[in-house]
C-alpha cells in the first residue's frame, strides 16, 4: 500500500508491519526505514493526497487482493481462534481461508480452528485444506484441554 509518512511529509510503500512493536518498514525512493504505524496515512497512489483515515496493510505480496487491508483496530483485536461449527463445508471454506490469510499477514501462530466433534466431516475437510496451504508449517489435533478432536491447531510459517 502507498502511504504518507507524516513526520517526514514523504510518500512511500509499506514493505512490512510488526504488530508487536507497532512499527512498519516503508520504502521511500531508494531508502527503507522503520516508522511508527501512527505516523502514516494511506494514500491511493504516490502522487495523490492522503486519505483522512489510514488503513494499514502488510505490504508483502502474498497473492492476496486489496480486500485484505488491516486497520489498527483489527490488528489489536485479532483472535487466534475461529469457530466454524455448524457450517457446511461450502460455507466454512471461504471463512477459514480468509481467517488464515489474515492470521498469516498479521504473524499470528498458532491458531485454533474449532470445528466441533460430530462425524468428523468438517475436521477432515479442514485438514485437507491445511495440507494445501503453503504457509501452514504444521497442524495437529487439539489436546484434551484445547478441545480434543473438536479443534485443530495450525502453526503458520513466519
Amino acid at each position: 500500500d502507498y502511504v504518507l509518512v507524516k513526520s517526514l511529509n514523504k510518500k512511500g510503500i509499506i514493505i512490512s508491519i510488526s504488530t508487536k512493536s507497532e512499527k512498519c518498514k516503508v520504502q521511500i525512493d531508494n531508502m527503507k526505514m522503520l516508522v511508527s504505524i501512527f505516523d502514516i496515512e494511506k494514500i491511493d497512489k504516490l502522487d495523490k493526497a492522503p486519505e483522512k483515515y489510514s488503513h494499514i496493510r502488510n505490504g508483502f505480496d502474498r497473492g492476496l487482493s486489496g480486500r485484505d487491508s488491516f486497520s489498527l483496530s483489527k490488528i489489536k483485536t485479532f483472535r487466534n481462534e475461529i469457530s466454524i461449527r455448524q457450517l457446511t463445508i461450502e460455507e466454512a471454506r471461504p471463512v477459514l481461508e480468509k481467517y488464515l490469510d489474515d492470521a498469516y499477514l498479521l504473524g499470528v501462530s498458532p491458531v485454533y480452528i474449532i470445528h466441533g466433534k460430530g462425524k468428523g466431516i468438517l475436521r477432515d475437510e479442514v485438514k485437507k485444506m491445511l495440507d494445501k496451504i503453503p504457509y501452514i508449517k504444521s497442524f495437529r489435533t487439539g489436546d484434551t484441554k484445547e478441545g480434543g478432536i473438536g479443534v485443530t491447531v495450525a502453526y503458520l510459517k513466519k
